[in-house]
């Protein structure tokens, strides 16, 4: 599984306030599951979670379901584009992946996979504060709101 760098960025026009964003390049690649050789449906869920003072909490997620055929050893998933409607705390990325056999129901494993790292997020605003941590990145309010935490 290879799964991209999740940048945490402002878009800020003339016309409107600047929002916060969480976006990638590339999205991640997924790899067919070694229990099968046939053709293969993966379900990739992205998950934006943010931090509530005491667990992690889904506030938005995308899905997509694509297909290995059976001659296929790995596919691309697009990539991530989040507009969180809260602005400021903590947040993560993290990614589900489900593989199942093409055309019936048969499961053939899942994985979930949680940053653990420091490169796996980024902080590229320079609207606020922000700094990114090995399983996280915080986000503070807009400079043109006093900034701070």
């Amino acid at each position: 599984m290879d799964l991209p760098q999740v940048s945490v960025s402002d878009l800020a026009y003339a016309w409107q306030p600047a929002t916060l964003t969480f976006n990638s390049s590339v999205g991640a690649t997924a790899q067919r599951s070694p229990a099968h050789s046939g053709a293969q449906v993966i379900v990739a869920t992205y998950f934006l979670e943010r931090w509530n003072g005491q667990a992690w909490v889904t506030i938005t997620q995308k899905q997509y379901v694509v297909q290995l055929a059976a001659n296929q050893a790995e596919v691309k998933i697009p990539a991530i584009y989040f507009q969180p409607t809260s602005g400021t705390g903590y947040y993560r990325m993290t990614f589900g992946f489900v593989w199942m056999l093409a055309g019936a129901s048969t499961f053939l494993g899942t994985q979930r996979w949680v940053p653990n790292g420091a490169n796996d997020h980024a902080c590229v605003t320079t609207l606020r504060p922000c700094e990114a941590g090995a399983d996280s990145v915080r986000v503070g309010k807009l400079y043109r709101l006093g900034g701070g935490w």
